[in-house]
């Protein structure tokens, strides 16, 4: 989960515009302080000080990772469902890739997942934009990680082009088909 959410936070496009907005924003904060100091004070010493502590504050913000860590672990640690935590079976078939694990079992078809992303040591299965099934290759208690992987990434790209081939043909047909 914890790498669902660092994954999530270096590839959401809303996140970094955040972090940019937070970086601009503390940074101009910085230079007004530092300009206030120069002005009222005239103490160069004083300016840099301020300045340094300033540029040490982004870089330690830009590169820490335990504050998403932290606040997985503690909704993890205040969870009560703990079946959650047991192993998952998860198996790939032509049209949809099955679960089954304590708390239940169920399929989702390949053209209902919104991506597969694979990176060295995890491949992730979104279901929607934050959540997914996340399978560390070191975790994998049986089985083939690559291959899942592949057959995983393959199966999606195939439903991902008939979706847009459906799509496209839906919007060719002069039929109306709404949404209540």
């Amino acid at each position: 989960m914890i790498e669902q959410v660092l994954n999530y936070r270096a590839n959401s496009q809303a996140v970094q515009k955040g972090r940019r907005k937070v970086y601009l924003t503390l940074t101009l904060f910085w230079i007004g302080t530092c300009l206030y100091l120069w002005f009222a004070t005239r103490v160069t010493s004083a300016v840099i000080g301020w300045g340094l502590i300033g540029v040490l504050v982004l870089v330690t913000l830009r590169y820490s990772e335990t504050g998403p860590r932290k606040i997985v672990a503690r909704a993890i640690r205040e969870g009560k469902n703990r079946s959650l935590f047991e192993p998952i079976t998860l198996r790939i078939e032509p049209d949809a890739i099955a679960y089954e694990s304590a708390s239940g079992a169920g399929r989702i078809k390949w053209a209902y997942l919104e991506r597969v992303q694979r990176t060295d040591g995890h491949l992730f299965l979104y279901h929607n934009v934050i959540t997914a099934w996340t399978v560390p290759k070191e975790g994998v208690l049986s089985g083939d990680f690559d291959a899942f992987a592949a057959q995983a990434e393959t199966h999606f790209r195939t439903a991902e082009a008939e979706r847009s081939a459906n799509s496209a043909a839906a919007q060719s047909s002069s039929d109306l088909r709404l949404v209540n």
